[in-house]
Protein backbone atom coordinates (compact mmCIF):
# COMPACT_ATOMS: atom_id res chain seq x y z
CA UNK A 1 0.00 0.00 0.00
CA UNK A 2 0.99 3.60 -0.41
CA UNK A 3 2.12 5.41 2.75
CA UNK A 4 -0.84 7.80 2.71
CA UNK A 5 -3.70 9.09 0.55
CA UNK A 6 -1.96 12.19 -0.81
CA UNK A 7 -2.07 10.79 -4.36
CA UNK A 8 -5.90 10.72 -4.48
CA UNK A 9 -7.31 13.50 -6.67
CA UNK A 10 -10.57 11.98 -8.01
CA UNK A 11 -13.50 10.31 -6.29
CA UNK A 12 -15.95 8.27 -8.36
CA UNK A 13 -19.22 7.53 -6.55
CA UNK A 14 -21.20 4.47 -7.69
CA UNK A 15 -24.77 4.15 -6.39
CA UNK A 16 -25.80 0.53 -5.96
CA UNK A 17 -27.69 -2.09 -4.01
CA UNK A 18 -26.95 -5.65 -2.96
CA UNK A 19 -30.18 -7.59 -3.27
CA UNK A 20 -30.22 -11.08 -1.79
CA UNK A 21 -33.05 -12.78 -3.65
CA UNK A 22 -33.84 -15.07 -0.72
CA UNK A 23 -31.75 -14.75 2.39
CA UNK A 24 -33.48 -13.48 5.51
CA UNK A 25 -36.87 -14.40 4.07
CA UNK A 26 -38.35 -16.63 1.41
CA UNK A 27 -38.31 -15.47 -2.20
CA UNK A 28 -41.90 -14.20 -2.27
CA UNK A 29 -41.57 -12.29 1.00
CA UNK A 30 -38.37 -10.75 -0.30
CA UNK A 31 -39.92 -9.94 -3.67
CA UNK A 32 -42.63 -7.91 -1.96
CA UNK A 33 -39.84 -5.65 -0.69
CA UNK A 34 -38.20 -5.73 -4.12
CA UNK A 35 -41.32 -4.16 -5.60
CA UNK A 36 -41.09 -1.26 -3.17
CA UNK A 37 -37.35 -0.86 -3.69
CA UNK A 38 -37.67 -0.83 -7.47
CA UNK A 39 -40.72 1.44 -7.48
CA UNK A 40 -38.87 4.02 -5.38
CA UNK A 41 -35.60 3.74 -7.30
CA UNK A 42 -37.23 3.97 -10.73
CA UNK A 43 -39.25 7.00 -9.65
CA UNK A 44 -36.07 8.75 -8.49
CA UNK A 45 -34.22 7.96 -11.72
CA UNK A 46 -37.18 9.13 -13.79
CA UNK A 47 -37.74 12.38 -11.90
CA UNK A 48 -34.10 13.32 -11.29
CA UNK A 49 -32.10 13.38 -14.55
CA UNK A 50 -28.99 14.43 -12.60
CA UNK A 51 -28.97 11.06 -10.79
CA UNK A 52 -26.28 9.50 -12.97
CA UNK A 53 -26.97 5.77 -12.59
CA UNK A 54 -27.92 2.97 -10.23
CA UNK A 55 -26.10 -0.40 -10.32
CA UNK A 56 -28.36 -3.39 -9.74
CA UNK A 57 -26.00 -5.62 -7.81
CA UNK A 58 -24.15 -7.24 -10.73
CA UNK A 59 -27.01 -9.56 -11.71
CA UNK A 60 -30.17 -9.44 -13.82
CA UNK A 61 -32.73 -11.90 -12.43
CA UNK A 62 -34.17 -9.29 -10.08
CA UNK A 63 -35.50 -7.43 -13.13
CA UNK A 64 -37.32 -10.59 -14.24
CA UNK A 65 -38.69 -10.94 -10.70
CA UNK A 66 -39.85 -7.32 -10.69
CA UNK A 67 -41.40 -7.23 -14.15
CA UNK A 68 -43.39 -10.38 -13.51
CA UNK A 69 -45.35 -8.28 -10.99
CA UNK A 70 -44.92 -4.86 -12.63
CA UNK A 71 -45.13 -5.45 -16.41
CA UNK A 72 -46.36 -1.89 -16.91
CA UNK A 73 -42.89 -0.62 -15.91
CA UNK A 74 -41.06 -2.44 -18.72
CA UNK A 75 -40.88 0.58 -21.03
CA UNK A 76 -39.35 2.76 -18.30
CA UNK A 77 -36.81 0.08 -17.38
CA UNK A 78 -35.78 -0.37 -20.99
CA UNK A 79 -35.38 3.38 -21.43
CA UNK A 80 -33.17 3.61 -18.34
CA UNK A 81 -31.15 0.53 -19.32
CA UNK A 82 -30.51 1.89 -22.83
CA UNK A 83 -29.41 5.20 -21.31
CA UNK A 84 -27.01 3.29 -18.99
CA UNK A 85 -28.66 4.76 -15.93
CA UNK A 86 -29.95 1.40 -14.69
CA UNK A 87 -27.02 -1.04 -14.76
CA UNK A 88 -27.85 -4.77 -15.05
CA UNK A 89 -25.69 -7.90 -15.26
CA UNK A 90 -23.45 -9.43 -16.33
CA UNK A 91 -24.47 -12.32 -14.03
CA UNK A 92 -27.97 -13.76 -14.18
CA UNK A 93 -27.72 -14.74 -10.52
CA UNK A 94 -24.82 -14.14 -8.14
CA UNK A 95 -23.84 -17.77 -7.88
CA UNK A 96 -22.16 -19.68 -5.09
CA UNK A 97 -19.45 -20.90 -7.44
CA UNK A 98 -18.16 -23.95 -5.56
CA UNK A 99 -21.56 -25.62 -5.31
CA UNK A 100 -22.57 -25.63 -8.98
CA UNK A 101 -21.31 -27.17 -12.19
CA UNK A 102 -18.90 -25.66 -14.70
CA UNK A 103 -21.59 -25.48 -17.40
CA UNK A 104 -24.05 -23.79 -15.04
CA UNK A 105 -21.48 -21.10 -14.32
CA UNK A 106 -21.02 -20.42 -18.04
CA UNK A 107 -24.79 -20.45 -18.62
CA UNK A 108 -25.15 -17.94 -15.81
CA UNK A 109 -23.28 -15.35 -17.88
CA UNK A 110 -25.09 -16.44 -21.04
CA UNK A 111 -28.50 -15.88 -19.45
CA UNK A 112 -27.31 -12.69 -17.81
CA UNK A 113 -26.37 -11.34 -21.23
CA UNK A 114 -29.65 -12.50 -22.79
CA UNK A 115 -31.62 -10.77 -20.05
CA UNK A 116 -29.69 -7.50 -20.25
CA UNK A 117 -29.91 -7.42 -24.05
CA UNK A 118 -33.64 -8.17 -23.95
CA UNK A 119 -34.03 -4.81 -22.20
CA UNK A 120 -31.85 -2.95 -24.69
CA UNK A 121 -28.63 -2.95 -22.68
CA UNK A 122 -25.13 -4.39 -22.94
CA UNK A 123 -23.09 -6.16 -20.29
CA UNK A 124 -19.92 -4.12 -20.78
CA UNK A 125 -16.58 -5.44 -19.52
CA UNK A 126 -16.96 -5.51 -15.72
CA UNK A 127 -17.92 -8.61 -13.74
CA UNK A 128 -18.89 -7.70 -10.20
CA UNK A 129 -19.90 -10.19 -7.53
CA UNK A 130 -20.61 -8.51 -4.20
CA UNK A 131 -20.75 -11.51 -1.92
CA UNK A 132 -19.89 -14.96 -3.32
CA UNK A 133 -18.04 -17.10 -0.80
CA UNK A 134 -14.79 -17.39 -2.74
CA UNK A 135 -14.02 -17.57 -6.45
CA UNK A 136 -13.28 -20.58 -8.62
CA UNK A 137 -9.85 -20.53 -10.29
CA UNK A 138 -11.18 -20.97 -13.81
CA UNK A 139 -13.34 -17.86 -13.65
CA UNK A 140 -10.94 -15.50 -15.51
CA UNK A 141 -11.04 -17.85 -18.50
CA UNK A 142 -14.86 -17.94 -18.42
CA UNK A 143 -15.04 -14.17 -18.06
CA UNK A 144 -12.74 -13.65 -21.04
CA UNK A 145 -15.02 -15.81 -23.16
CA UNK A 146 -17.83 -13.32 -22.51
CA UNK A 147 -15.73 -10.22 -23.15
CA UNK A 148 -15.46 -9.45 -19.42
CA UNK A 149 -11.91 -8.26 -18.81
CA UNK A 150 -12.37 -6.76 -15.34
CA UNK A 151 -13.45 -8.56 -12.17
CA UNK A 152 -14.45 -7.13 -8.78
CA UNK A 153 -14.89 -9.08 -5.53
CA UNK A 154 -13.65 -8.96 -1.96
CA UNK A 155 -14.33 -12.39 -0.45
CA UNK A 156 -11.45 -14.76 -1.08
CA UNK A 157 -8.62 -12.22 -1.39
CA UNK A 158 -6.79 -10.69 1.57
CA UNK A 159 -5.25 -7.24 1.81
CA UNK A 160 -1.77 -8.63 2.44
CA UNK A 161 -1.81 -10.22 -1.05
CA UNK A 162 -2.39 -7.10 -3.15
CA UNK A 163 -3.56 -3.51 -3.25
CA UNK A 164 -7.04 -2.60 -4.46
CA UNK A 165 -6.02 -3.22 -8.10
CA UNK A 166 -4.29 -6.41 -9.20
CA UNK A 167 -4.27 -9.06 -11.92
CA UNK A 168 -6.07 -12.41 -11.64
CA UNK A 169 -4.91 -15.31 -13.79
CA UNK A 170 -6.63 -18.63 -14.51
CA UNK A 171 -4.57 -21.84 -14.58
CA UNK A 172 -4.46 -21.63 -18.40
CA UNK A 173 -2.87 -18.17 -18.20
CA UNK A 174 -5.94 -16.08 -19.08
CA UNK A 175 -5.79 -12.80 -17.16
CA UNK A 176 -8.29 -10.16 -16.08
CA UNK A 177 -7.77 -6.93 -14.23
CA UNK A 178 -9.22 -7.23 -10.74
CA UNK A 179 -10.24 -5.11 -7.76
CA UNK A 180 -10.75 -6.14 -4.15
CA UNK A 181 -12.06 -2.65 -3.25
CA UNK A 182 -10.56 -1.26 0.00
CA UNK A 183 -11.32 -1.48 3.73
CA UNK A 184 -15.10 -1.09 3.55
CA UNK A 185 -15.52 -3.03 0.29
CA UNK A 186 -18.76 -2.09 -1.48
CA UNK A 187 -20.02 0.07 1.40
CA UNK A 188 -17.31 2.71 1.82
CA UNK A 189 -19.15 5.91 0.79
CA UNK A 190 -22.39 4.54 2.28
CA UNK A 191 -20.88 3.83 5.70
CA UNK A 192 -18.48 6.75 5.96
CA UNK A 193 -20.19 9.58 4.06
CA UNK A 194 -23.86 8.79 3.41
CA UNK A 195 -24.54 7.90 7.02
CA UNK A 196 -22.57 10.87 8.28
CA UNK A 197 -24.84 13.32 6.46
CA UNK A 198 -28.16 11.47 6.79
CA UNK A 199 -27.79 9.85 10.23
CA UNK A 200 -25.09 11.89 11.93
CA UNK A 201 -23.03 8.79 12.61
CA UNK A 202 -20.68 6.68 10.52
CA UNK A 203 -20.41 2.92 10.77
CA UNK A 204 -18.55 1.72 13.83
CA UNK A 205 -18.44 -1.34 16.02
CA UNK A 206 -21.00 0.15 18.40
CA UNK A 207 -23.62 0.59 15.67
CA UNK A 208 -26.88 -1.20 16.44
CA UNK A 209 -29.73 -1.64 14.00
CA UNK A 210 -32.98 -0.02 15.00
CA UNK A 211 -31.65 2.72 17.26
CA UNK A 212 -32.00 5.31 14.50
CA UNK A 213 -34.21 5.94 11.52
CA UNK A 214 -31.99 3.82 9.31
CA UNK A 215 -32.39 4.91 5.70
CA UNK A 216 -33.98 3.45 3.70
CA UNK A 217 -34.75 0.15 5.44
CA UNK A 218 -34.88 -1.48 8.83
CA UNK A 219 -33.87 -5.01 9.67
CA UNK A 220 -35.29 -7.37 12.21
CA UNK A 221 -34.13 -10.93 12.61
CA UNK A 222 -34.02 -13.67 15.20
CA UNK A 223 -32.49 -11.25 17.70
CA UNK A 224 -35.07 -8.51 17.22
CA UNK A 225 -38.00 -9.87 19.20
CA UNK A 226 -41.34 -11.24 18.13
CA UNK A 227 -41.73 -9.31 14.87
CA UNK A 228 -39.50 -11.34 12.58
CA UNK A 229 -39.99 -9.27 9.45
CA UNK A 230 -38.26 -6.41 7.75
CA UNK A 231 -39.79 -3.68 5.65
CA UNK A 232 -38.42 -1.15 3.26
CA UNK A 233 -39.17 2.34 4.43
CA UNK A 234 -39.96 5.26 2.15
CA UNK A 235 -36.60 7.02 1.77
CA UNK A 236 -36.33 9.75 4.35
CA UNK A 237 -35.14 13.21 3.33
CA UNK A 238 -32.94 13.79 6.38
CA UNK A 239 -29.77 15.49 5.25
CA UNK A 240 -27.22 17.71 6.98
CA UNK A 241 -24.38 18.75 4.65
CA UNK A 242 -22.17 20.22 7.40
CA UNK A 243 -20.21 16.98 8.10
CA UNK A 244 -19.72 16.29 4.37
CA UNK A 245 -16.19 17.60 3.77
CA UNK A 246 -14.83 16.07 6.98
CA UNK A 247 -16.48 12.72 6.25
CA UNK A 248 -14.96 12.60 2.76
CA UNK A 249 -11.51 13.52 4.09
CA UNK A 250 -11.75 10.79 6.75
CA UNK A 251 -12.88 8.22 4.17
CA UNK A 252 -10.04 9.04 1.80
CA UNK A 253 -7.46 9.05 4.60
CA UNK A 254 -8.59 5.60 5.78
CA UNK A 255 -8.87 3.93 2.37
CA UNK A 256 -6.85 6.00 -0.07
CA UNK A 257 -3.58 4.12 0.49
CA UNK A 258 -5.20 0.95 -0.91
CA UNK A 259 -5.68 2.47 -4.39
CA UNK A 260 -2.70 2.50 -6.73
CA UNK A 261 -4.04 5.27 -8.98
CA UNK A 262 -5.26 8.80 -8.11
CA UNK A 263 -8.85 7.55 -8.48
CA UNK A 264 -10.79 6.58 -5.36
CA UNK A 265 -13.76 4.23 -5.89
CA UNK A 266 -16.61 5.21 -3.55
CA UNK A 267 -19.47 2.70 -3.35
CA UNK A 268 -22.79 3.99 -2.08
CA UNK A 269 -25.09 1.08 -1.31
CA UNK A 270 -25.92 -1.66 1.14
CA UNK A 271 -27.83 -4.90 1.49
CA UNK A 272 -31.47 -4.34 0.53
CA UNK A 273 -30.90 -0.62 -0.05
CA UNK A 274 -32.65 1.75 -2.45
CA UNK A 275 -31.64 4.95 -4.16
CA UNK A 276 -31.76 7.98 -1.87
CA UNK A 277 -33.89 10.89 -3.15
CA UNK A 278 -31.21 13.46 -2.24
CA UNK A 279 -28.27 11.48 -3.54
CA UNK A 280 -27.52 13.73 -6.51
CA UNK A 281 -27.80 16.74 -4.19
CA UNK A 282 -25.23 15.19 -1.86
CA UNK A 283 -22.88 14.71 -4.85
CA UNK A 284 -23.29 18.34 -5.90
CA UNK A 285 -22.65 19.56 -2.37
CA UNK A 286 -19.61 17.29 -2.13
CA UNK A 287 -18.23 18.75 -5.34
CA UNK A 288 -18.52 22.25 -3.88
CA UNK A 289 -17.19 21.28 -0.46
CA UNK A 290 -14.13 19.56 -1.93
CA UNK A 291 -13.48 21.91 -4.87
CA UNK A 292 -9.77 22.27 -5.50
CA UNK A 293 -9.00 19.11 -3.53
CA UNK A 294 -10.93 16.31 -5.22
CA UNK A 295 -12.84 16.01 -8.45
CA UNK A 296 -16.01 14.11 -7.49
CA UNK A 297 -18.13 12.32 -10.06
CA UNK A 298 -21.33 10.28 -9.90
CA UNK A 299 -20.81 7.38 -12.30
CA UNK A 300 -20.75 3.60 -12.79
CA UNK A 301 -18.18 0.80 -12.59
CA UNK A 302 -17.55 0.68 -16.34
CA UNK A 303 -16.51 4.34 -16.44
CA UNK A 304 -14.44 3.92 -13.27
CA UNK A 305 -12.41 1.15 -14.90
CA UNK A 306 -12.05 3.03 -18.17
CA UNK A 307 -10.45 5.90 -16.29
CA UNK A 308 -8.43 3.84 -13.80
CA UNK A 309 -6.96 1.58 -16.47
CA UNK A 310 -5.42 4.59 -18.21
CA UNK A 311 -3.40 5.25 -15.05
CA UNK A 312 -2.53 1.69 -14.04
CA UNK A 313 1.00 0.39 -14.47
CA UNK A 314 -0.07 -3.16 -15.20
CA UNK A 315 3.51 -4.45 -15.24
CA UNK A 316 3.84 -3.54 -11.56
CA UNK A 317 0.58 -5.13 -10.44
CA UNK A 318 0.77 -8.44 -8.55
CA UNK A 319 -0.56 -11.48 -10.42
CA UNK A 320 -2.57 -13.91 -8.30
CA UNK A 321 -3.31 -17.25 -9.92
CA UNK A 322 -6.14 -19.70 -9.56
CA UNK A 323 -8.73 -20.27 -6.88
CA UNK A 324 -9.37 -17.35 -4.55
CA UNK A 325 -10.28 -18.62 -1.12
CA UNK A 326 -7.81 -16.70 1.02
CA UNK A 327 -9.16 -15.97 4.47
CA UNK A 328 -9.03 -12.29 5.39
CA UNK A 329 -5.71 -11.88 7.19
CA UNK A 330 -5.82 -8.09 7.03
CA UNK A 331 -8.84 -5.83 6.60
CA UNK A 332 -12.28 -5.54 8.19
CA UNK A 333 -15.19 -7.98 7.96
CA UNK A 334 -15.21 -9.35 4.41
CA UNK A 335 -14.57 -12.94 5.44
CA UNK A 336 -15.34 -16.18 3.68
CA UNK A 337 -18.17 -18.41 4.85
CA UNK A 338 -16.37 -21.71 4.24
CA UNK A 339 -19.21 -23.76 5.70
CA UNK A 340 -21.40 -22.98 2.69
CA UNK A 341 -19.65 -25.69 0.67
CA UNK A 342 -21.01 -28.43 2.93
CA UNK A 343 -24.12 -26.77 4.39
CA UNK A 344 -27.38 -28.52 3.44
CA UNK A 345 -25.58 -31.19 1.44
CA UNK A 346 -28.88 -32.62 0.21
CA UNK A 347 -29.37 -29.45 -1.86
CA UNK A 348 -25.99 -29.90 -3.51
CA UNK A 349 -27.00 -33.46 -4.38
CA UNK A 350 -30.29 -32.32 -5.89
CA UNK A 351 -28.48 -29.66 -7.86
CA UNK A 352 -26.11 -32.27 -9.30
CA UNK A 353 -29.01 -34.55 -10.20
CA UNK A 354 -31.07 -31.79 -11.86
CA UNK A 355 -28.07 -30.39 -13.74
CA UNK A 356 -26.96 -33.84 -14.94
CA UNK A 357 -30.42 -34.65 -16.27
CA UNK A 358 -30.61 -31.31 -18.06
CA UNK A 359 -27.11 -30.95 -19.53
CA UNK A 360 -26.19 -34.58 -20.17
CA UNK A 361 -29.54 -36.11 -21.00
CA UNK A 362 -32.23 -33.66 -22.11
CA UNK A 363 -30.09 -31.34 -24.23
CA UNK A 364 -28.19 -34.10 -26.10
CA UNK A 365 -31.45 -35.92 -26.85
CA UNK A 366 -33.00 -32.67 -28.04
CA UNK A 367 -30.03 -32.17 -30.38
CA UNK A 368 -30.43 -35.69 -31.74
CA UNK A 369 -34.14 -35.10 -32.21
CA UNK A 370 -33.42 -31.93 -34.19
CA UNK A 371 -31.01 -33.90 -36.35
CA UNK A 372 -33.88 -36.25 -37.15
CA UNK A 373 -36.18 -33.38 -38.11
CA UNK A 374 -38.04 -32.67 -34.87
CA UNK A 375 -38.66 -29.20 -33.54
CA UNK A 376 -36.23 -28.10 -30.85
CA UNK A 377 -38.00 -27.79 -27.46
CA UNK A 378 -36.05 -24.58 -26.89
CA UNK A 379 -38.60 -22.81 -24.70
CA UNK A 380 -38.94 -25.75 -22.35
CA UNK A 381 -35.19 -26.17 -22.01
CA UNK A 382 -34.83 -22.43 -21.54
CA UNK A 383 -37.29 -22.59 -18.66
CA UNK A 384 -35.34 -25.43 -17.08
CA UNK A 385 -32.09 -23.45 -17.17
CA UNK A 386 -33.69 -20.32 -15.75
CA UNK A 387 -35.27 -22.28 -12.91
CA UNK A 388 -31.98 -24.05 -12.19
CA UNK A 389 -29.99 -20.79 -12.23
CA UNK A 390 -32.53 -19.17 -9.91
CA UNK A 391 -31.40 -21.68 -7.28
CA UNK A 392 -27.75 -20.65 -7.60
CA UNK A 393 -27.76 -17.40 -5.63
CA UNK A 394 -24.95 -17.50 -3.09
CA UNK A 395 -27.11 -17.45 0.03
CA UNK A 396 -29.60 -20.03 -1.23
CA UNK A 397 -27.22 -22.51 -2.84
CA UNK A 398 -24.73 -21.80 -0.09
CA UNK A 399 -27.24 -23.27 2.35
CA UNK A 400 -27.29 -20.24 4.66
CA UNK A 401 -30.87 -19.09 4.12
CA UNK A 402 -33.91 -20.03 6.28
CA UNK A 403 -35.76 -23.32 5.86
CA UNK A 404 -38.57 -21.66 3.90
CA UNK A 405 -36.15 -20.55 1.18
CA UNK A 406 -34.65 -24.00 0.92
CA UNK A 407 -38.06 -25.65 0.67
CA UNK A 408 -38.67 -23.43 -2.38
CA UNK A 409 -35.33 -24.60 -3.78
CA UNK A 410 -36.32 -28.24 -3.44
CA UNK A 411 -39.42 -27.59 -5.50
CA UNK A 412 -37.40 -25.82 -8.20
CA UNK A 413 -34.93 -28.69 -8.41
CA UNK A 414 -37.84 -31.08 -8.82
CA UNK A 415 -39.23 -28.90 -11.62
CA UNK A 416 -35.90 -28.97 -13.45
CA UNK A 417 -35.62 -32.72 -13.05
CA UNK A 418 -39.19 -33.16 -14.30
CA UNK A 419 -38.58 -30.97 -17.35
CA UNK A 420 -35.37 -32.86 -18.10
CA UNK A 421 -37.03 -36.28 -17.99
CA UNK A 422 -37.60 -37.78 -21.49
CA UNK A 423 -41.35 -37.31 -21.81
CA UNK A 424 -41.47 -33.92 -20.12
CA UNK A 425 -38.65 -32.60 -22.26
CA UNK A 426 -40.87 -33.16 -25.28
CA UNK A 427 -38.25 -35.51 -26.72
CA UNK A 428 -38.69 -39.23 -27.17
CA UNK A 429 -35.95 -40.55 -29.36
CA UNK A 430 -35.10 -44.20 -29.75
CA UNK A 431 -32.07 -45.15 -31.81
CA UNK A 432 -32.25 -48.62 -33.25
CA UNK A 433 -29.54 -50.58 -34.98
CA UNK A 434 -28.40 -49.57 -38.44
CA UNK A 435 -30.93 -51.99 -39.91
CA UNK A 436 -33.90 -50.12 -38.48
CA UNK A 437 -35.14 -46.63 -38.67
CA UNK A 438 -35.05 -44.22 -35.71
CA UNK A 439 -38.45 -43.57 -34.18
CA UNK A 440 -39.25 -40.22 -32.72
CA UNK A 441 -42.28 -38.17 -31.84
CA UNK A 442 -42.95 -34.57 -30.96
CA UNK A 443 -45.91 -33.66 -28.76
CA UNK A 444 -47.98 -30.72 -29.79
Amino acid sequence: MKPDASHITRIMVVSNTHWDREFRRSFEKTRRRLLTMMDVTLDILEKDPSFASFTMDGHAIMIDDYLEMRPERRALIERLVRAKRLILGPWYTLAEEFSISHEALARNFLYGRKTVESHGGTCGTVAYTPSSWGQTGQLPQILAGFGLKRMMFYRGVSHHECDAEWVWAAPDGTQVLASRFALYARYNWYYQVHRAVTQGKTFSKDWQWGLRDEVPFRFADGLAGEDLTYDLQAPAADYDPKPLARAIDDMVAAEGPHFTTPIFLAMNGHDISVAHPLESQVIRDAQKACAGKYVIEHTDLEHYWDEAEKLLDRAKLPVLTGERRSYLKEGKWTYLFPGTISARTYLKQRDFDAYTRLAYFAEPLAALACWRGMAQPARYLDRAWRVLLSNHTHDANGGCAPDAAHLDMENRYRNVADIASPRSTCVIFVVHSSRTRGRYSSPR
